[in-house]
């Protein structure tokens, strides 16, 4: 696997009303997202974290990518992973 950052993306989502038609003052907030996983692509305009990587070191396979454009990100921060034996059922 390929050494990556693992970083936690809090960022704020566009939502909508599940109805087709609101009263025009019933108010739609962003829903406040949290993100977790391995940061694939950091660019000026957005950041790319992906929940699945493959532990081969030869396959660049990712799963489950979240693109966040710059401007919906509150904060983001490094997070340590660290690996532990698995245990027995």
């Amino acid at each position: 696997m390929l050494k990556r950052r693992y970083v936690e993306v809090v960022w704020d989502d566009a939502t909508a009303h599940n109805e087709s038609w609101v009263e025009e003052d019933e108010e739609c907030l962003p829903a406040t997202i949290i993100t977790r996983g391995w940061l694939i692509s950091d660019k000026p305009t957005h950041v790319s974290v992906a929940s699945s990587v493959c532990h081969d070191p030869e396959d660049k396979t990712v799963g489950n990518v979240a693109t966040i454009p710059r401007g919906m990100i509150k904060t983001m921060r490094d997070l340590r992973v660290t690996t532990a034996k698995a245990k027995k059922p």
